[in-house]
């Protein structure tokens, strides 16, 4: 299976380098030419092309694209109805990819998240991809859904994890100022955070760090007093409200 790449930016530029040590045959566009240049360069199996010789070459096509090029960019191209096309645009419906890549086959709109290059990452995909599934699923949770309404709601609850790598950021400032410099705030709270996540479901991990009267429940008691937990339901709902008004 030869797949071919439309737009290196950083998401796809994670994929890209997540599957090339699956040896895969990979095809990749010009466009990002650092980013295709340093893959090209680390990975034999990874060949650069224009956008139509990517096409030309590959039987699945992943459109990484920005949602106001996208239009432009694939309007020129020429697809072949024997191909299959996975979307990574969120933000064009499934209809317009349709009618720009035609006659290929739309499969699905995937979202993957920069730490897929690592393996482990989740994936999700609407609707549910045999495709995805048989490419990712071995190094990736992959999350298939038969309701776009569901898939959308996903997209949103995902927007949580700026807002919580922010408030690592500031506690491990906070850290470094209190402390001795060693640059062991950074990998202690990633460490921290993760070890705890991957051990339990949320809500166990939250009974866990329940002890009355200890720092933990203190700063969660705080926090919900200050307001943060309902600002967070208020940012979720004003999420789905704006992409309703977007359809």
């Amino acid at each position: 299976m030869k797949l071919g790449f439309i737009g290196t930016g950083r998401i796809s530029t994670a994929v890209i380098e997540s599957l090339a040590r699956d040896s895969y045959e990979i095809f990749i566009s010009r466009r990002g030419k650092k980013n295709s240049r340093r893959l090209s360069e680390a990975y034999e199996n990874v060949l650069i092309g224009d956008n139509q010789q990517v096409v030309n070459q590959s039987d699945v096509v992943f459109i990484g694209l920005t949602a106001d090029k996208a239009e432009k960019v694939l309007e020129t191209l020429r697809f072949s109805e024997k191909q299959l096309i996975v979307s990574f645009m969120a933000a064009i419906s499934e209809k317009k990819v349709k009618k720009l890549v035609y006659p290929a086959t739309f499969d699905s709109i995937m979202i993957p998240w920069p730490a897929i290059k690592n393996k482990g990452s989740p994936v999700l995909c609407w609707p549910t991809s045999n495709l995805i599934q048989k490419i990712f699923n071995k190094s990736c949770n992959v999350i298939g859904f038969d309701k776009f309404e569901e898939f959308e709601k996903y997209l949103i609850a995902q927007a949580v994890l700026s807002p919580i790598l922010q408030m690592l950021e500031v506690t491990t400032d906070w850290l470094s100022e209190n402390t001795d410099k060693t640059e062991k705030e950074d990998t202690f709270l990633r460490s921290l955070v993760a070890t705890t996540l991957l051990s339990q479901n949320i809500r166990n991990g939250i009974k866990g760090l329940s002890t009355k009267g200890g720092l933990n429940e203190r700063m969660r008691i705080h926090m919900d007093k200050k307001g943060v937990y309902k600002e967070l339901i208020d940012g979720l709902q004003n999420l789905h409200r704006s992409q309703k008004n977007n359809e």
